[in-house]
């Protein structure tokens, strides 16, 4: 089973280069996929960061 703090990292980072890309729909999804998994990893102070870049 993958790991929701490692996943949502990963999810950050796709949003931040989807964004940096122009394409800022997929940006959203990706860091709204990522605060899903951080909240699930426990990890708020890492959520509410991701929620400020949307």
């Amino acid at each position: 089973m993958p790991d929701p703090y490692e996943e949502a990292h990963l999810h950050r980072d796709l949003g931040d280069l989807e964004a940096r890309c122009g394409d800022t729909a997929a940006a959203a999804t990706h860091w709204a996929r990522a605060i899903e998994l951080y909240r699930r990893a426990n990890a708020t102070a890492d959520a509410d960061l991701v929620t400020r870049r949307g």
